[in-house]
């Protein structure tokens, strides 16, 4: 009885969730080239769907570049595929792994590709 009591305390604790709701903050950098903030906003994730705002910002050739747009993707498990949608200024892939508060992994756009890391804020 006790155990059950145990494994009921920690589902609904959350400890077996991998949702990624919430607000994450961090950056992709792009293999020497330049470091994009990131701050994102998911909304939604439900049934391995994903949804959110994002806001992202990075020096090119000495001007300060910000955007803001849409989140779309899949997580399945701990295994998390984004696509920032920023509309005609283009998109950025994210392919992570969730781990408690972290998401890591890889970001590309463009033909450029990097190591993306976001913390849950």
């Amino acid at each position: 009885m006790r155990s059950m009591t145990i494994i009921s305390s920690l589902f609904l604790s959350g400890c077996f969730i991998n949702n990624i709701k919430g607000d994450w903050e961090g950056s992709c950098e792009f293999d020497g080239y330049y470091e994009m903030d990131i701050e994102m906003e998911i909304d939604e994730d439900s049934g391995g769907e994903v949804e959110g705002e994002v806001d992202i910002s990075f020096q090119y050739d000495g001007v300060t570049i910000e955007l803001s747009g849409d989140v779309e993707g899949e997580r399945a498990g701990s295994d998390v595929a984004l696509t920032l949608d920023f509309g005609s200024d283009g998109e950025v892939d994210l392919e992570m792994t969730h781990s408690g508060g972290e998401l890591e992994g890889e970001c590309s756009s463009g033909g450029l590709s990097g190591d993306v890391e976001l913390e849950l804020d």
